[in-house]
């Protein structure tokens, strides 16, 4: 299990950690990267950053990293620290990457979405799910909680007047 001190080094899963770090890393390097901000309904905003060719030709590699559920910070960690890297030449840690960075940003074409729910990852309680919670409380946490104190159903729409929902989960954004 990783200790406190290494969270802070390398972890960073909620919007208000990473989202300014990749803000930064475009006005350090705007010729270098584009940034992406898409607003959500619930008020937060989807952040990208498109590292790599200035101009795109039909042959070239072009990859999307995408996280898309708030109940999954791994992803949303791995996206921000590779991004780091290759903008910055460290990993978030400040250890020198090992990525041959200079071949990677000039043969390809890659945007990262370190996470495509930040209002559902704000939701979340933790930072990192490390085995803290039994799985029966981890889906209460990413599915919501219904009126009786069960586990809410999966419903790919739903509002909140029809169902009323004691806590609605991580996943589900608006």
């Amino acid at each position: 299990m990783l200790g406190a001190a290494d969270i802070e080094k390398c972890w960073v899963s909620y919007p208000c950690e990473w989202q300014t770090l990749v803000k930064t890393w475009h006005s350090e390097a705007e010729d270098k990267t584009e940034l992406h901000v898409f607003p959500q309904y619930g008020g937060e905003e989807v952040v990208g950053l498109t590292v790599g060719l200035t101009e795109i030709r039909p042959s070239q590699f072009r990859l999307l990293v995408a996280v898309p559920h708030g109940h999954e910070p791994a992803g949303t960690a791995a996206a921000v620290d590779t991004a780091c890297e290759l903008v910055t030449g460290a990993h978030l840690d400040g250890s020198p990457s090992v990525l041959p960075r200079r071949e990677i940003l000039s043969t390809s074409l890659i945007t990262f979405l370190p996470d495509t729910n930040p209002g559902g990852r704000v939701r979340s309680p933790s930072r990192i799910w490390d085995g803290e919670s039994d799985n029966d409380i981890f889906l209460k946490y990413a599915f919501g909680v219904d009126k009786e104190g069960e586990r809410f159903g999966r419903y790919p729409q739903w509002r909140f007047s029809e169902h009323n929902p004691q806590q609605v989960g991580i996943v589900y954004e608006q």
